[in-house]
């Protein structure tokens, strides 16, 4: 394996390599800089153009993207008090703070630190254990899978949004969209409705570009309110970092990155959660417990390192299972499908070299965001105040053109428009889109996996209770969904009395 990993650096270390990271985390910290713009609208954009390039040069401009992302999220937060993402929402209750007491520079520092080292720390952590998780993964058999596909929904649809029953409907919604086309089981068309569009069903680029980055066009167009931001606190600098700053953020650094590499691991928690574990952890074991929300560098350390480890945790069950963590994983899954890899539990046996290539760049892509975000920090300050009306219409043409390239087709194009206007309204009445994106990403294979447990057993439905994993995640299920319409009802009686 050590081999490997060498081998994968020399790759990783290459001058096209390097310079698609320096592009991704460039574009990525934009879209994440600038408010109203977020990390799964960047990739949602971006990522039909990396169709048309080499595997090792494709991959590493969406890691670069992924990675400048989430870190681009904390600029606004930390000098207007606007969230570039919602992994970012912590990072502003001392982020702000700190900035308008002239210390934005320190703030800035702080976060730009924390992101790179908390997610190198977790990046070398996937890269030492994806083999051996890889081989527990081959113990797997269909019904297991299904199980743990199953379980992966019923838990996001509960922890997504804010009400469980809204989140299985959204599952439900998602499963209804993937089954539509062709049944892989008989080759039978079902509800394609008489169209030959659907033969194949839809596309998952174009329904992610409709669902995330028109509707928030959509969004942005509806909601005209200009909000008066202190552009004074923008155009600070302040002091730099010095010794002591830098000693103080160690610990809230490591214990983020810890809480962040253990929840991307879990299929459903994501990054805004892993970000308020950070910020809580480090507000009840801290040392500057005092300041924390009144302008600590820990506030801003914390939160930064525990939302960009998830990262390198959520590639676990991606690239053993084949189960994305969140919408941004989902999209990368679909990007590593074109190139020809399929994640799952052989990916590591039958394409070493090109995985340790790409691990080993995901280890080398938090070197080029210290060296790159720390070049950016100025002129990032700057563009956060850029208004939307000169954005709105160049994200626009993007979304055409990525929606038009996949295959040539107004049809997809239309195909995004609709989901656009269809994610618009989920989100106004509080439905969770995400858990629509990846249930309807992961349905076909829900599907595929029933239908190969059921062949092995003859039709048998007890193959799914008699082996011992699929039957433990089956009781997580009922666990769940239990859970689920407990407190979904719990929650309507409480309104209906209000």
């Amino acid at each position: 394996m050590i081999e490997q990993i060498l081998a994968g650096f020399a790759g990783a270390f290459s001058p096209i390599t390097i310079a698609m990271l320096v592009f991704g985390v460039f574009l990525g910290g934009l879209f994440g800089a600038l408010p109203g713009l977020t990390t799964t609208m960047a990739m949602a954009i971006l990522v039909p153009f990396t169709f048309f390039m080499p595997t090792m040069v494709g991959i590493p401009f969406l890691l670069g993207v992924y990675k400048g992302g989430m870190w681009g999220g904390s600029i606004p937060a930390i000098l207007i008090s606007v969230p570039g993402t919602g992994a970012s929402v912590a990072t502003l209750y001392d982020g702000y703070p700190l900035a308008k007491q002239g210390l934005a520079k320190k703030a800035l520092l702080v976060a730009l630190i924390a992101s790179a080292f908390g997610e190198f720390f977790s990046d070398i952590f996937v890269l030492f254990v994806m083999e051996p998780l890889s081989r527990v993964a081959l113990l797997f058999g269909a019904a297991d899978f299904f199980s743990l596909i199953l379980a992966s929904l019923l838990v996001m649809s509960t922890v997504s949004s804010g009400s469980p029953i809204k989140g299985f409907i959204s599952m439900g919604i998602g499963l209804f969209l993937a089954s539509m086309g062709t049944d892989p089981a008989f080759g039978i068309s079902r509800f394609t409705f008489g169209s030959l569009y659907l033969r194949n069903g839809f596309d998952f680029i174009p329904l992610v570009i409709g669902l995330f980055a028109f509707s928030e066009i959509l969004a942005a167009v509806a909601n005209r309110k200009n909000v008066h931001l202190d552009t004074s606190i923008a155009k600070e600098k302040g002091p730099g970092l010095n010794r002591k700053d830098l000693k103080s953020i160690i610990a809230p650094t490591l214990k983020g990155t810890l809480v962040g590499t253990i929840v991307g691991m879990i299929p459903a928690l994501s990054q805004p959660i892993a970000a308020f574990l950070g910020y809580s952890v480090e507000k009840r074991t801290g040392k500057n417990k005092a300041m924390m929300g009144h302008g600590a560098l820990e506030g801003v350390a914390a939160p930064e390192a525990a939302n960009n480890a998830v990262n390198g945790g959520a590639l676990v069950p991606l690239l053993t299972f084949g189960i994305p963590g969140d919408v941004v994983t989902a999209i990368l899954l679909g990007a590593f499908v074109v190139q020809g890899l399929r994640p799952g539990p052989r990916l590591m046996v039958d394409d070493p070299e090109i995985m340790y290539s790409i691990l080993t760049t995901l280890v080398v892509g938090n070197l080029v965001l210290l060296v790159v975000g720390r070049l950016l920090i100025e002129p990032f300050s700057r563009i956060v105040l850029i208004p939307r009306n000169v954005l709105l219409p160049i994200l626009v043409a993007l979304c055409f053109v990525g929606a038009f390239a996949i295959k040539n087709s107004m049809f997809d194009v239309f195909t995004g428009l609709a989901f656009g206007v269809f994610g618009f309204i989920l989100k106004r009445y509080g439905y969770s889109v995400p858990t629509l994106a990846i249930a309807f990403l992961l349905g076909f294979k829900l599907e595929t996996y029933l239908v190969q447990a059921l062949s092995i057993s003859h039709g048998s439905w007890s193959t799914f209770v008699t082996r011992p994993i699929s039957l433990t995640l089956l009781v997580l299920c009922a666990a769940v969904l239990a859970f689920g319409l407990f407190t979904g009802i719990n929650k309507k009686r409480k309104h209906v009395a209000k």
